[in-house]
C-alpha cells in the first residue's frame, strides 16, 4: 500500500509539462505569402482572410498577382501546418482572359474567381480591342474546374476588376461603375500591375463611383468574404 501511495504521489506531483499542441502559434496573416523553406521551386500559398492557406496552382496565376517572388516568406513545414487548406488561388480578375484544353471557351476573371464568358469574337473586340486574343491564358483543366465558378455572360460591359486608363488617369472597373484612382500611390497601393491595364478611348459608359485614395482590401487582396461565397452560388 506504501509504494501504491508513493508511486501516486511521484506521478502526480511532477511539474506539467506544455504539449506541443499549442507550442506553435500562427506568425503570418492575411495578404502574406508562404512556401515551403530548403525546396527549390516549392509551391507557394496565399493567406487568406478565413485564415486559410491558398496554393497558387502555377507560375501564370502567380504573376496575375504579384511582379516578383520578393516578399514570399520561406517558413518550415510546420508553420504551413498551422493554416488549413482552402483550396487554390484564381488568377486576378481582370488581368487575363482565360480558357483550358477542353473548351473553345473563353472566359475573363471577375473577383471570387467568377467566370464570364466571352461569348464572341465581336464581344472580345468591342471590350479588349483588336489583339484580344493576346491576354488569352490556358488555365490547367482541374484547377478550372475546381477554383472557378461560372457567372453571368458578357456583353457590352467591362468585368469588375478590370484597370483601363484614360487620359492620364487609371480607372478600376467595379460593377458597371468607374472608380478613380487619385494618384499612382493609391493604384500601387492595391497591389495592380500597370501590364494589365487597358487604354480605351471612351469612357462614358461607365457611371463615375467612389474615388480611390488608399488601399482596399476587398479589392487589393483574394477575398473569400460571405459576400464573395453568395456571389459564387447565386
Amino acid at each position: 500500500m506504501k509504494k501504491f501511495c508513493l508511486l501516486f504521489l511521484i506521478i502526480f506531483c511532477l511539474p506539467i509539462l506544455p504539449t506541443n499542441s499549442k507550442a506553435q502559434e500562427a506568425s503570418f496573416t492575411t495578404g502574406d505569402l508562404l512556401a515551403l523553406e530548403g525546396v527549390e521551386g516549392s509551391a507557394v500559398y496565399y493567406i487568406a482572410n478565413d485564415g486559410k492557406k491558398y496554393v497558387f496552382p502555377d507560375d501564370k496565376t502567380y504573376f496575375t498577382w504579384y511582379k516578383d517572388f520578393s516578399n514570399v516568406n520561406k517558413v518550415d513545414i510546420a508553420e504551413l501546418d498551422l493554416y488549413p487548406d482552402g483550396g487554390a488561388m484564381p488568377y486576378r480578375a481582370g488581368t487575363m482572359l482565360v480558357t483550358h484544353s477542353y473548351t473553345n471557351k473563353i472566359y475573363a476573371v471577375e473577383p471570387g474567381g467568377i467566370l464570364r464568358w466571352v461569348p464572341s469574337e465581336e464581344v472580345a473586340i468591342n471590350l479588349y480591342g483588336e489583339s484580344w486574343y493576346t491576354i488569352v491564358q490556358d488555365i490547367i483543366p482541374g484547377y478550372f474546374s475546381s477554383t472557378y465558378i461560372k457567372g453571368q455572360d458578357l456583353s457590352d460591359t467591362l468585368p469588375t476588376g478590370t484597370l483601363v486608363s484614360h487620359d492620364n488617369f487609371y480607372y478600376y472597373i467595379d460593377n458597371g461603375d468607374k472608380r478613380k484612382f487619385i494618384d499612382t500611390n493609391a493604384f500601387e497601393k492595391n497591389n495592380f500591375n500597370y501590364d494589365f491595364v487597358l487604354a480605351i478611348d471612351n469612357i462614358n459608359s461607365f457611371v463615375d463611383g467612389s474615388i480611390i485614395t488608399d488601399r482596399e482590401e476587398i479589392i487589393a487582396s483574394h477575398d473569400v468574404s460571405i459576400d464573395i461565397f453568395f456571389q459564387m452560388n447565386n
